[in-house]
């Protein structure tokens, strides 16, 4: 029938925990094109960084990582990821940030985007809640920047912490395994957890141009100034005047320093923790103690919009990743059509 799709085969190795291979962002899209199957003898391999095996086939093998990890584009035919297009400059890749899915993968959320332009009002309605909680943790790991800055913090206002990291109130799960960060209900209580919070502490586990995750975007969702460190180059998608970037406090803290410093990265690594970082995030600390204590000046920072111009970044727009997915099943249709002719027979 004219009208029937081709037909495509799609699976999953080396993906993280809970991931459903058959509803996530990467099929959702793949779908708008071709009728795609997921199990074994795939046309399509889509594989991440975790543990596990490969299958046996003949198949065109596309990465995907929400982590601080670069692609190897010698390993993939295809890739997504959070490296920036413009600095990773390889035809075949994508920028596709984690802060526009999911955290379980299961769909990209363009509608965040829309739901993150600030109306006229927004400040007043945020301010009118009364939020009596100062700021909100919610982490797994104990990266050191993340747990000196809640250091500072907590010396002088009480920062909740239900996550693993720095733990001292009760897990937002409830104690329910079952709803643990892997799990598709737990951005959803996470956001509601922050509602109740001014700030939100939101330092990635690392410091890469780029690698911005969802937890940025979930606390500006719940309407927490967020404390942010992390991606250096976060100001091109986001607004900085709308949230605390750390990151600028490190970038001038850096540029002080004694320029023949930097030509030597062992010495420059102990220069960085024990002055600069340090130094950045004492100066972030007397800025947010600013904010929490003066209305006006609070207010101030909440009417800031969350994106330049108050218009969503082009990474909420699906239709870059929705015309991607196209050229790939198309590559790996035309892929199948010669493995399925099989070999030229010798003399023909």
């Amino acid at each position: 029938m004219e009208n029937e799709r081709p037909v495509l085969r799609v699976d999953f190795a080396r993906w993280w925990p809970n991931f459903n291979p058959e509803h996530n962002f990467l099929v959702n899209a793949l779908r708008m094109h071709f009728d795609v199957q997921v199990g074994a003898s795939p046309d399509i391999l889509f594989f991440s960084v975790f543990q596990g095996e490969w299958p046996a086939g003949d198949y065109l093998k596309v990465f995907y990582t929400g982590e601080a990890r670069r692609p190897d584009m010698s390993a993939a035919d295809w890739a997504f990821s959070y490296e920036c297009d413009e600095e990773f400059r390889h035809p075949r890749h994508l920028r596709v940030p984690l802060y526009a899915i999911e955290i379980d993968g299961r769909a990209f959320r363009d509608d965040w985007g829309r739901e993150l332009i600030k109306t006229g009002d927004y400040a007043d309605r945020i301010m009118a809640e009364g939020r009596e909680g100062f700021c909100a943790y919610v982490a797994y790991k104990d990266a050191w920047t993340r747990c000196a800055m809640f250091d500072r913090l907590a010396a002088y206002r009480r920062v909740v912490a239900p996550g693993r990291s720095r733990s001292n109130a009760a897990p937002i799960s409830d104690g329910d395994p079952e709803k643990s960060r892997m799990n598709d209900e737990f951005q959803a209580l996470k956001c509601s957890f922050f509602q109740t919070f001014r700030f939100a502490l939101v330092f990635e586990n690392c410091s890469y141009p780029g690698y911005t995750s969802e937890k940025l975007v979930d606390a500006m969702r719940a309407g927490c100034i967020p404390i942010y460190w992390g991606n250096p180059a976060v100001v091109r998608e986001f607004n900085p005047r709308s949230f605390v970037n750390v990151n600028d406090y490190e970038a001038e803290e850096s540029a002080r320093c004694p320029r023949w410093l930097k030509r030597f990265p062992f010495l420059y690594k102990r220069f960085w923790k024990y002055h600069i970082m340090p130094r950045a995030m004492d100066r972030a600390a007397a800025v947010v103690r600013e904010i929490d204590r003066n209305p006006e000046v609070r207010r101030a920072v909440l009417a800031e919009p969350w994106f330049h111009n108050n218009r969503p970044n082009r990474y909420f727009d699906p239709a870059p990743l929705i015309r991607r997915m196209r050229e790939i099943g198309e590559a790996a249709l035309v892929r199948k059509v010669a493995r399925q002719k099989g070999p030229p027979k010798i003399g023909a």
